[in-house]
């Protein structure tokens, strides 16, 4: 799957169950978010993956990587729209 799409680091089996008992304390502590979970989880593997290389997540998706990074600390760098 990761070569179908592109990416350029593979998530690590670590980072897949990782992704998976975050996506859980989300789920439990903040139902709100339940309808989002199927798209938090590739984010959450996008974000565990620059962990494994040290890397920082560079994007427009505020929201979602915020909100992940209540229960993983990682690197993250928003890109602002400018007018």
């Amino acid at each position: 799957m990761s070569e179908r799409v592109g990416r350029v680091v593979t998530p690590s089996h670590g980072s897949w169950k990782e992704a998976g008992r975050i996506l859980g304390k989300i789920s439990k502590s903040e139902p709100q978010f339940r309808t989002k979970l199927p798209a938090l989880f590739n984010d959450a593997l996008i974000a565990l993956s620059a962990i494994q290389i040290g890397a920082a997540v560079c994007t427009r998706d505020k929201e979602d990587f915020e909100l992940l990074r209540h229960y993983r600390r990682f690197r993250l760098e928003l890109f602002i729209e400018e007018l």
